[in-house]
């Protein structure tokens, strides 16, 4: 039996053989490292055992009978000779290798034994491997021929024993291909890989050719475009064109380069504030120029006149050059300025652009802010309005005892309603309220009676003779249900929260008063439940008038139920719901500290004081 390996010695065999990344060895892993060292030992020993016969000498035939341990006198391994491991040493290795090649038939039998072998190549001392068990061996392992296993990834095409392989595919001693072409396929993929990596090495090279054809390239352009634009070049140069003598070039460039710059300083002067003029005349601009070329010893003086008629004839046939005459001056269209002055014009451009943004931005703003106040304004005004009319009509509605006629005069119902100091201020909204009832309200009419001698126009209110579903304010108006037992609440009360839906209209409701209304009217219908504790109303997310009720107890709550469900209010069916606490706080936050009992805003008990409700299928 073979040798059980410690952690560190498996560790070492492993890394010998050329697996470098070894993990942490554990009981788990264990097993796939030692299939892992078998692999790489039978692929070593195999193709190694060439070298070690033609080296070591003929093998002593083997023993039929297998002991349970390897004879250690059969296999006797070979002095290693001293030859340092390198590339430089892989091309005797290969040459030891060609001349032994009659010997595969006996390195092939050989390695074909079943028992741990201990071989030795010209190169490589390996140190004494362990034999794998027969249980950890695959099955298709044991099948197959062992020249045909394939050698571990780790392993590359440049390993000793590729030459070797290579003779054993000359000489004829591989096998015939099996009928299920595993073994063609095999070949033909090793050859794939080694055709893949044959032109590896010329990539290094592409690259740097590569780069060295581009930057050849860029030095060509830059010398045709520097060749092209030389001032000695007058072949292509539209300078030179129609002069009369070619040497006239050169100076006429300089001519005309020196009087674009002078225009171009004087341009960029004006514009930053140091001069009060852009332009300069010709004769100013001729006086400079003779100046400053008269410095210069390689200029003839004697051209001169001739060269700046030219000059100023260029800059006349090519508007491009950015030079322009205007009658007898000339000026450049782009001023040359300092670093400082471009810094100072930029500055002045950006600010300028920051205040006409801002003074934009601020007359949007006055605008909207002025629609806004306006908006805002013409509101109060519709809302006191609207709250005006009402309140003429509740004057007209409630009966005088002093005229049995029930009519009011105009001007009685605006002293009533303005007080003296705002009646004239307040003109214009009385003549608004006067000429909309009598245009719109129908049960007002108009008349002219005589009272104390003198004529008052007056307004009679029309009381209508029908109640058909007529509208009676904010009151309460009978119950729906013939039997009062119909409309009581379930004898558990759930939650101390209530929904109360159709108890007023959200389109037609205004100013705020209203909701003032509304909950004294419910109130005033649980008069004696002191367990409501909290109001609330929804005018935004729906359209069935609800209102929100939250008592101190479920008792409390079921009073309510049987007061509220089931009656008409202003002309409207009743209905509530129960409620869950949780929801009702959540919607209403304020609602977790209520705890004071509600009362109404007075005492005239106004919901209650109209007689019941009754519709035209309860009185028939």
């Amino acid at each position: 039996m073979s040798v059980r390996l410690s952690d560190d010695e498996l560790r070492k065999s492993l890394r010998a053989l050329g697996e470098k990344d070894v993990g942490p060895i554990t009981p788990t892993t264990r097993s796939a490292l030692e299939r892992r060292l078998g692999a790489l030992s039978r692929g070593l020993n195999a193709l190694s055992s060439d070298d070690s016969e033609v080296e070591g000498g003929p093998t002593p035939p083997r023993s039929r009978k297998r002991g349970p341990r390897r004879s250690e006198a059969a296999f006797k391994k070979p002095a290693a000779v001293n030859v340092p491991v390198g590339r430089t040493s892989l091309p005797n290795a290969a040459k030891s290798r060609r001349s032994v090649g009659q010997q595969t038939t006996s390195a092939s039998k050989k390695r074909a034994a079943p028992f741990e072998v201990e071989t030795s190549d010209s190169e490589f001392d390996t140190p004494k491997l362990q034999r794998r068990p027969l249980a950890a061996i695959h099955p298709a392992e044991l099948n197959s021929p062992p020249f045909l296993r394939r050698a571990p990834p780790t392993m590359g095409n440049n390993h000793l024993y590729t030459p070797t392989l290579e003779r054993l595919k000359k000489a004829g001693c591989l096998p015939p291909p099996s009928s299920n072409g595993f073994l063609a396929e095999s070949g033909a993929a090793e050859e794939g890989e080694g055709r893949s990596t044959d032109h590896s090495h010329c990539v290094s090279w592409l690259l740097l050719l590569g780069t060295v054809a581009f930057f050849v390239l860029i030095g060509l352009l830059y010398w045709s475009e520097v060749n092209r634009t030389s001032p000695n070049n007058t072949q292509h140069l539209k300078f030179c064109k129609g002069l009369r003598k070619e040497e006239l070039c050169n100076p006429l460039i300089l001519m005309s380069r020196e009087l674009h710059y002078l225009l171009s300083t004087v341009a960029g002067s004006f514009e930053c504030g140091y001069a009060s003029s852009r332009n300069m005349s010709i004769p100013d601009a001729r006086t400079h120029m003779r100046d400053l070329l008269s410095a210069d010893d390689n200029f003839k003086m004697e051209q001169f006149d001739e060269l700046f008629k030219l000059s100023l004839n260029l800059f006349t046939d090519n508007p491009q050059m950015g030079v322009r005459r205007v009658g007898v001056s000339v000026e450049a269209e782009h001023g040359a300025k300092s670093l400082w002055c471009r810094a100072r014009l930029a500055l002045h451009l950006t600010l300028t652009k920051l205040m006409l943004g801002a003074a934009v931005c601020g007359a949007f703003g006055a605008g909207y802010l002025g629609w806004a106040l306006w908006k805002r304004h013409r509101e109060a005004q519709e809302k006191l309005f609207y709250e005006m009319v009402e309140n003429v009509i509740d004057i007209l509605r409630e009966p005088s005892p002093e005229d049995s006629n029930n009519c009011k005069a105009v001007v009685n119902v605006r002293d009533t309603l303005i007080p003296a100091k705002e009646r004239r201020s307040r003109q214009w909204l009385w003549e608004r309220v006067v000429r909309f009832i009598e245009e719109n309200e129908s049960r007002v009419s108009v008349e002219f009676h005589t009272i104390h001698g003198e004529e008052f126009k007056v307004w009679r209110w029309n009381t209508p003779q029908e109640n058909e579903g007529g509208k009676q304010g904010k009151v309460w108006q009978g119950q729906a249900f013939s039997s009062p037992e119909k409309g009581k609440s379930a004898p558990y009360n759930p939650t101390p929260c209530l929904k109360v839906r159709n108890m007023f209209d959200p389109e037609v409701e205004y100013g705020n008063d209203w909701q003032t209304s509304v909950r004294d009217a419910i109130l005033e219908k649980c008069e004696g439940n002191d367990g409501i504790v909290h109001i609330a109303f929804d005018t935004l997310t729906n359209n069935e008038g609800c209102v929100y009720l939250m008592c101190s107890s479920s008792e409390a709550a079921g009073k309510a139920y049987n007061d509220l469900h089931g009656w008409w209010f202003d002309g409207k069916l009743v209905t509530v719901k129960y409620l869950k606490r949780g929801r009702y706080v959540e919607r209403f936050p304020d609602s977790a500290r209520a705890s004071r009992p509600l009362r109404p805003s007075n005492d005239r008990r106004a919901s209650l004081a109209a007689p019941f409700f009754s519709s035209a299928l309860e009185r028939s």
